[in-house]
């Protein structure tokens, strides 16, 4: 709810709005001059549990102001998710646009397609629940936001599937 309020704010006075994932970001993207600025790290809540939906096997939920470190550190033994090369990438940029891994990659996909559900806020101030039950009018947006997510929408938590059948 304060990240929609932000984003109310912002669209009230006509200020550009920047967002903070949990990770680095090689050319500072995340902050524009003179902008009202959403800092994410503080949604860092991790938890791993059974994939909701009738969906089987387990998944990992996280607030977006995690990076992959914080993600892989909070799994249990024996069990992995998709991600990058590099510990500190933000694991809403990683989930939101691609997310490649060397060799998880080729049999698992890229983390972007293993994303099972997402809560973000629109351009409005709504906070939607998005995932492939999401209504017919919100399916569109559910496809965006797993491609160029933060070209859409504010994504506060993620949803992905996680992988217990590793060799």
């Amino acid at each position: 709810e304060d990240v929609a309020a932000a984003v109310r704010t912002a669209r009230e006075h006509d200020l550009p709005l920047s967002v903070r994932s949990g990770g680095h970001s090689y050319t500072c993207n995340s902050v524009k001059p003179g902008s009202l600025h959403v800092d994410l790290r503080s949604l860092n809540a991790v938890t791993v549990h059974p994939a909701a939906g009738g969906r089987a096997g387990t998944e990992l939920t996280t607030g977006a102001g995690n990076n992959m470190r914080q993600l892989l550190d909070a799994l249990p033994a024996g069990l992995m998710i998709v991600h990058g090369q590099c510990p500190t990438v933000g694991a809403g940029g990683l989930f939101l646009h691609g997310g490649y891994h060397t060799s998880l990659t080729l049999k698992y996909g890229r983390g972007n397609d293993t994303v099972t559900a997402m809560e973000v806020v629109t351009a409005n101030g709504t906070v939607l629940q998005l995932s492939d039950a999401s209504p017919p009018a919100q399916q569109d947006l559910w496809r965006a936001m797993r491609q160029a997510g933060s070209s859409f929408a504010v994504t506060t938590r993620i949803t992905v599937k996680v992988i217990d059948d590793l060799p």
